[in-house]
């Protein structure tokens, strides 16, 4: 009988060894997984000294991010290094990158960003009326440009417009694109010395 008790106790206490490693190895996957979530987010707008851009790309419960300034004059025989997660964040010659990170997001925070993309994405689908254009990115005078795109149970839902229209978030669809932005930006360290972006501010569970 003993030995029948020290058997159910090493497979029980093997298995709960298992599972503990797979919810550390990567927590947040089975939260977008369950919907085959996948978000891509990319935000500019001028400032008195240039241009600013962030950008961002959600997926498998990792969040890759980055941000810079946008080149005045991109030319199309420019070489750029290869940096890790170009795949998600492809180069462009009209970017210049500052700084680049990924983080691995916790259940927490991959449930918190799931729950604000999939409020934005019911915005979207019942959204009837026209967004905001975006504005030229190179003016301090011009409303920026926001892009963003949730990919979710095989569908797309894009919202194109500017970062002065998410910020006043006038509508349910430019206040969800508000709020997912803003949860975006509250996962990790500040990056590029940006406690906001233009009015988008940094949210976190």
């Amino acid at each position: 009988m003993s030995i029948r008790l020290a058997i159910l106790f090493l497979a029980a206490f093997a298995a709960a060894a298992c599972s503990g490693t797979s919810q550390h190895s990567v927590p947040g996957e089975a939260v977008f997984a369950k919907r085959q979530l996948q978000i891509d987010i990319f935000l500019a707008r001028g400032f008195l000294g240039g241009s600013e851009y962030e950008r961002y790309a959600a997926k498998d419960g990792f969040l890759w991010r980055e941000c810079g300034q946008l080149a005045e004059a991109p030319s199309p025989r420019s070489k750029h290094s290869s940096l890790e997660g170009d795949e998600l964040l492809p180069p462009d010659p009209g970017l210049v990158v500052k700084e680049r990170r990924v983080e691995k997001l916790s259940k927490v925070q991959a449930r918190f960003i799931a729950s604000r993309a999939l409020d934005f994405v019911e915005a979207e689908k019942n959204s009837q009326k026209d967004l905001p254009l975006p504005g030229s990115v190179y003016s301090l005078s011009q409303p920026g440009l926001v892009e963003l795109v949730v990919f979710t149970d095989g569908q797309e839902h894009r919202v194109v417009t500017s970062v002065d229209a998410v910020v006043e978030g006038e509508t349910k669809e430019l206040e969800g694109s508000l709020k997912l932005s803003e949860a975006i930006r509250g996962v990790g360290p500040e990056m590029c010395d940006a406690k906001t972006f233009y009015g988008i501010a940094r949210r976190t569970p």
